[in-house]
């Protein structure tokens, strides 16, 4: 059965979508069978893997509100690679299950059929508390937590870390932190250096030993619809990557060769 992992921090522009849209490029090519599910209105994974959304007949809020079939929504990038897209329609579902008493377990309701077909399903969700957010928690088995390199990043933690807390005790089940990700790091200020420090002090062995550089080819990458393993295979942001794609299969598989 696979493994759910919740790609999420309340704080936006951290290098969420983009690390979601790389490790699941990644695991793909691992030969992992991979879901990668779009969980964020704005549908930037979504474009990210080049998808135009409006040529999508059904979306992930097609699934959670409509009772559409999962597996009809879902694109298959490749053989190892599957997507269930985002657009804005899917800001409109915490109203519509505001007074549903079930409203935290649609995520999960709707991967539960489909998970042992996948090795890996990757949720982005949204950089906010919401009940997008929370049904990201409880579908997922582990949270991977990207933080950027800067001053005010330690603090949003504290507040992501009590809200999986929160959740933990609502739906008695525990959220494993798989890791932290320490992104947009620049090894020349002592800033990215002192928060790679502390995180590792906080969270000893939680931590990712890969970090993600600033790079432009990182950042270039979503502007022609791939990660930046197809994108600039060869760059020092490809090579950050395939580092931490290595660390994620190793926490699940053990060492590889």
């Amino acid at each position: 059965m696979g493994k759910i992992i919740n790609v999420a921090n309340q704080k936006g522009g951290v290098g969420k979508t983009t690390s979601v849209v790389n490790i699941g490029t990644g695991l793909s090519l691992w030969e992992k069978k991979v879901l990668i599910v779009d969980f964020d209105p704005q549908g930037n994974t979504t474009t990210g893997y080049g998808i135009n959304i409006k040529d999508q007949e059904y979306t992930v809020y097609d699934v959670l509100s409509n009772s559409v079939a999962v597996e009809k929504s879902i694109i298959k990038k490749n053989k190892y690679l599957h997507i269930l897209s985002a657009d804005e329609d899917l800001s409109g579902l915490t109203l519509e299950l505001a007074n549903d008493n079930g409203r935290l377990f649609y995520l999960q309701n709707a991967l539960q059929p489909i998970r042992e077909n996948y090795d890996f399903i990757l949720i982005d969700s949204p950089p906010s508390l919401n009940l997008l957010t929370l049904n990201s928690i409880v579908a997922c088995d582990d949270v991977l937590i990207p933080v950027q390199a800067e001053f005010y990043a330690l603090q949003g933690l504290t507040q992501l870390i009590h809200t999986l807390e929160k959740v933990e005790k609502a739906i008695d089940k525990k959220v494993n932190i798989l890791g932290f990700l320490v992104t947009m790091y620049d090894i020349r200020t002592s800033i990215s250096k002192e928060v790679y420090a502390e995180l590792k002090s906080h969270f000893n062995g939680l931590v990712f030993d890969s970090v993600i550089p600033r790079n432009v080819r990182i950042a270039e990458a979503p502007s022609y619809g791939e990660s930046v393993l197809s994108y600039a295979p060869s760059s020092k942001g490809a090579f950050a990557y395939k580092e931490l794609i290595k660390e994620i299969v190793e926490r699940y598989y053990g060492k590889t060769e």
